[in-house]
């Protein structure tokens, strides 16, 4: 499926960055080096967005594009945006002006973004008494998770409720992603537009079209969840998925009720103390640097000598590319750029 758009979204004039990345952190593959650099493009909060489609940013697109001089490219397999290709970001920024999202995503947006068509259309034709209609396609257990959502809601108000919900939250929307948003739906006699007619009609790929129509989704549901509308939480259920992983958070947690060192919690933990570290990096990056107690980990000689060296090039830095690195151990060196990076945020 062709990605130029979704790759071009992701893409900096000013900073160098790996096309694999954006694609691991778009399918939702948590690996601590592709969290570490999607904490540094600034995208981190993405993972997942577009888990279960079928997308690659392969060779040969990229150098399609650097062809057309959207991109150029170095020997380290990173990509750049020319002024041609910013000027493309800024033309796709001004139809669909997305904002960046804030929280990172904890449920399956593929499996509520279903329920959520097949309720409204339930509603839809519920308030013209029409039972007889061809249900949006939905999985058995979806459809069941509706059904009973329909049945505990099923009031004279149920209607009222939707559209006073959906308006709340298309009213700030510029028009072109209301559009995109309500697109999703079948109703009473409505179908919104294909994926490939919103490609058509905004002359973007499809993949695009994908990408934006889950993140409205996910802000939607970050609306009526913020809110506490108890109408649209049982839509939910059973779709959380945890930010850290939980093997993750129990060692940070262990670590700190219990003061122990690498070894120690590797021992209790029955894993490798390279994978303590692993989890320990993957909680710092996803936790407010307020909130994770770097001075534990990181030693007063290593903070300093780090430090002395700092600037802005640091957390993009190879480790290998460290004078004294036999001094510094990689976990130490990392979290230091997670810190640095956090600190440079605020």
């Amino acid at each position: 499926m062709n990605s130029f758009d979704l790759i071009i979204w992701h893409g900096s004039a000013v900073q160098w960055r790996r096309p694999k990345v954006i694609e691991n952190i778009l399918g939702g593959k948590k690996t601590v080096s592709t969290l570490y650099w999607g904490l540094q493009y600034q995208i981190i909060n993405e993972v997942g967005l577009l888990r279960g489609e079928k997308i690659s940013f392969e060779s040969a697109m990229l150098l399609k594009l650097k062809q057309d001089n959207i991109v150029e490219l170095n020997d380290h397999h990173e990509f750049r945006l020319t002024t041609k290709g910013a000027n493309r970001k800024k033309q796709l920024q001004s139809i669909l002006p997305l904002a960046p999202i804030t929280q990172p995503i904890d449920i399956d947006l593929n499996h509520f973004g279903q329920r959520l068509i097949l309720a409204i259309q339930v509603a839809s034709e519920f308030s013209y008494q029409n039972r007889s209609y061809y249900p949006s396609p939905t999985g058995l257990f979806d459809s069941l998770v509706v059904k009973n959502w329909f049945h505990n809601n099923k009031t004279n108000q149920l209607v009222q409720k939707i559209n006073q919900t959906l308006t709340n939250f298309l009213q700030p929307l510029n028009s072109n992603l209301a559009n995109f948003f309500i697109s999703n739906f079948r109703g009473h006699n409505y179908s919104g537009l294909t994926n490939q007619q919103l490609a058509d009609k905004y002359d973007i790929d499809l993949t695009f079209v994908i990408f934006v129509k889950n993140q409205l989704i996910w802000l939607f549901f970050l609306q009526v969840d913020e809110a506490g509308f108890s109408l649209w939480q049982p839509l939910s259920r059973s779709l959380g998925r945890p930010v850290i992983s939980h093997s993750a958070r129990q060692t940070y947690e262990m670590s700190e009720q219990q003061n122990l060192s690498f070894a120690d919690l590797a021992r209790y933990r029955q894993v490798k103390t390279s994978t303590i570290k692993e989890h320990l990096l993957e909680v710092a990056i996803w936790l407010p640097v307020e909130k994770f107690d770097y001075q534990r980990f990181i030693s007063a000689k290593i903070v300093t000598e780090l430090h002395d060296i700092a600037t802005d090039d640091l957390i993009t830095m190879s480790y290998t590319q460290l004078s004294n690195k036999n001094e510094i151990d990689f976990f130490e060196f990392r979290l230091y750029q997670i810190y640095r990076s956090k600190r440079l945020e605020t």
